[in-house]
């Protein structure tokens, strides 16, 4: 008998790895996290803000160059995106207590009650899953995840790099440039004639 879904429908059996991790993944995301109605002012939301919002959650303090890295995003875009998230009442810019210069970023009283909810229901239904394994198979869970996670880290951390990299003989040329200009005008004939002659 093939196995079925939550909804009842019978899942289909990819054959290759991709599609089966894929697969995997999306039924632990439907059955676990993306569960609850987000709301109004979730559901409306881009991906942008929810992921800054997520992010403010997890290091309330932060200071703004702080989350453009943790967001990978460059300073303006996080400055725009947390301005979007002041106007929904969901992020608070704090003067920082020892430097007046510095601002922190905390959620709103609001925001901090939602998302709290939000992440104790989360974690009640992964809690309720992982009881219905043994503990060799949520050692297995573990394990498997966290192979997944090492393995989607070193390729996020070698795309990042590559990002970052020069193109390819672009520092050459600019060490080498300036070299061969100041050689060039030294050999040119020009160089040796005075302004007079």
């Amino acid at each position: 008998m093939r196995p079925s879904g939550a909804d009842g429908l019978p899942l289909t059996l990819p054959n290759e790895p991709l599609d089966r991790v894929q697969m995997a993944l999306f039924r632990v995301l439907k059955s676990l996290v993306f569960r609850d109605d987000p709301g109004v002012e979730y559901g409306e939301m881009p991906l942008s803000q929810l992921r800054c919002l997520h992010i403010i959650s997890e290091h309330e303090g932060q200071k703004m160059n702080e989350l453009s890295q943790r967001m990978e995003v460059k300073l303006p875009a996080a400055s725009q995106i947390v301005d979007r998230l002041v106007k929904r009442g969901m992020v608070e810019r704090h003067a920082d207590s020892l430097d007046r210069r510095v601002v922190r970023l905390e959620l709103t009283p609001q925001a901090r009650a939602k998302v709290d909810a939000q992440k104790r229901k989360r974690d009640a239904r992964m809690g309720a899953a992982l009881r219905g394994l043994t503990g060799p198979e949520v050692d297995q869970v573990i394990a498997g995840l966290d192979l997944l996670a090492r393995a989607a880290e070193a390729h996020l951390q070698t795309e990042l790099e590559s990002r970052r990299e020069p193109e390819e003989g672009a520092l050459t040329d600019l060490v080498t440039l300036p070299r061969r200009a100041s050689r060039v005008r030294a050999a040119s004939p020009a160089s040796s004639v005075s302004p007079g002659e």
